[in-house]
């Protein structure tokens, strides 16, 4: 009886159970960022110069972040955004390549219904980049992936490679050497900004 007693009291001291977790949740989060994101990308050419700067100088923070912590479909939207906005913006730019090149090494992009959007981001900001060591670094980081990668994918990264060695003749040499000893991808990968934190990609 006593027993029966204690059962029927409420547990005062019983901590509430958790929120349940819904994974379908997080993805909706990301498809609506992802078209948010798409959104303002096919906005952006309309903007004027002024209104872009201002911007950038008050999300840009927020698009890094979205670029380095997102899922990859949306982080390729957040970094596409970032390429347009930064674009007329030299200064700005190593912080980009950091991010973008910290983003090859995403085991994701191959599976990823964005890998040829992605592809061709990596190829307008290589052809783009006027730093021949931070190219080097972010072709070889390419091939790399290749290795490893479905033969779609990996097709698209040597066809890509391809295409900057003929527009530039000197990265195959680049390329091609081994690394010397303490000149490796990793030295200077913090950039011109002291490292950041916002990707590993040399500057």
């Amino acid at each position: 009886r006593g027993a029966r007693a204690r059962a029927a009291r409420p547990a005062h001291n019983s901590r509430p159970l958790p929120p349940p977790h819904h994974p379908q949740a997080e993805g909706v989060d990301a498809r609506i960022l992802g078209a948010l994101l798409t959104g303002v990308r096919r906005a952006a050419p309309f903007v004027p110069a002024p209104a872009t700067d201002a911007l950038l100088d008050k999300h840009g923070d927020a698009l890094f972040r979205v670029a380095a912590t997102a899922p990859f479909g949306t982080a390729v939207q957040a970094l596409v955004l970032l390429f347009q906005l930064l674009d007329a913006r030299v200064a700005a730019s190593d912080r980009f390549h950091r991010a973008l090149y910290a983003r090859l090494a995403d085991p994701a992009a191959p599976a990823s219904s964005k890998a040829a959007q992605f592809l061709s981001l990596v190829y307008r900001a290589c052809k783009t980049d006027t730093c021949p060591a931070r190219l080097a670094a972010c072709v070889k980081r390419l091939l790399q992936g290749a290795l490893a990668a479905p033969a779609p994918f990996a097709a698209g990264c040597l066809l890509l490679v391809s295409e900057l060695a003929a527009a530039r003749p000197a990265l195959w040499g680049m390329v091609s050497q081994p690394e010397e000893a303490g000149d490796g991808e990793d030295e200077g990968a913090g950039g011109e900004e002291g490292g950041g934190g916002d990707g590993a990609a040399p500057s």
